[in-house]
């Protein structure tokens, strides 16, 4: 008789022993580890359950870190609808990272996905450069952004990225940095090309600008500080000009036009240029604007203006006219 109660009692504990294992498993698939849960937004809580609660109903209830956040639910149920923040008493809970986790009423899953619960979704919108800015390597622009009233109190750095190249380290509140163009935070430099600027906090990546980070272009653009035009004779307001005489680097651009500027009035168009472009021979130019006689004998207070070809402003730079016979 003893022998069979022992019996009969290793067969429950076995069989306690079972149900207590892949059978009684509770499983959080949503929400996902790390996410973002803005305040009063609706959430699916989903999960999944053995197959000993299809047998043997139980409810259980949800917490987010020590808070409970609903009532006693099936288990089977799989789901639960839930207003962001608020606990189960109608009042609502800090803007802070939270544990998501379900507890049986016969077992419990103290296992769940980590959340940030916050009163707004963070945002980081970058307002310069704008989308499709050429900037020249090396030259000083300022990158500018706002955030939201998240990071006030929450005081998070940020990097700043152009491409994947880092290429500052700041809090996320400096609202802007003024960057040499192109140059990466180790001190060395990007080469010329396509690049997207990017801000990404300390935790959480929130680079987006107002639709996406915007595309930039890096170029490099090496200019004489004088040219040399030669007179041609029977037409007074026209010239030649040899681009032969100088160096002109385009790296990360296909062309460009070259124009002489004074008192920001196109005097004279030098032409198209571009590192697929063949250089020939003397260009002729015509004067626009400037009257003959002062061209000739006014050196100073000139500039080149450089475009791209779509018409955006790359470059000014002053330049000395020198006029030859």
């Amino acid at each position: 008789m003893k022998k069979s109660i022992v019996f009969i009692g290793l067969m429950f504990f076995f069989m306690a022993f079972i149900v207590s294992g892949a059978e009684t498993e509770i499983n959080i698939t949503q929400p996902n580890h790390d996410a973002w849960l803005v305040k009063s937004s609706t959430v699916h809580i989903r999960w999944t359950h053995g197959a000993f609660y299809d047998t043997n109903p139980r409810t259980c209830t949800i917490y987010c870190g020590t808070y409970v956040i609903s009532p006693p639910v099936a288990v089977t149920a799989g789901d639960f609808a839930w207003t962001v923040g608020r606990k189960n008493d109608g009042t609502f809970m800090a803007q802070q990272q939270y544990e998501i986790t379900i507890v049986c009423s016969a077992y419990s899953d103290t296992d769940g996905p980590y959340v940030l619960v916050v009163d707004s979704m963070p945002r980081i919108t970058i307002t310069a450069p704008v989308d499709g800015q050429f900037l020249l390597i090396g030259s000083s622009y300022t990158i500018r952004w706002t955030h939201s009233t998240y990071f006030d109190a929450s005081h998070d750095g940020c990097q700043i990225l152009c491409g994947v190249d880092d290429i500052a380290h700041l809090p996320v509140t400096n609202d802007q940095f003024v960057w040499a163009a192109g140059r990466k935070n180790d001190g060395t430099f990007l080469g010329p090309g396509s690049y997207q600027i990017g801000i990404e906090s300390i935790d959480y990546w929130t680079s987006e600008g107002p639709d996406h980070e915007p595309d930039i272009t890096l170029f490099k653009l090496t200019l004489p500080d004088r040219i040399h035009l030669k007179e041609i004779s029977r037409c007074s307001r026209c010239f030649q000009f040899d681009p032969r005489e100088f160096k002109f680097e385009f790296e990360g651009l296909k062309a460009v036009i070259i124009e002489i500027i004074r008192s920001g009035e196109v005097v004279a168009t030098l032409g198209k240029f571009g590192s697929r472009l063949p250089v020939s021979g003397p260009i002729k130019i015509v004067l626009d604007q400037e009257d003959p006689g002062f061209f000739k004998r006014q050196r100073q207070g000139y500039e080149l203006r450089v475009s791209a070809l779509g018409g955006k402003i790359l470059l000014k730079q002053a330049v000395q006219i020198e006029i030859v016979k």
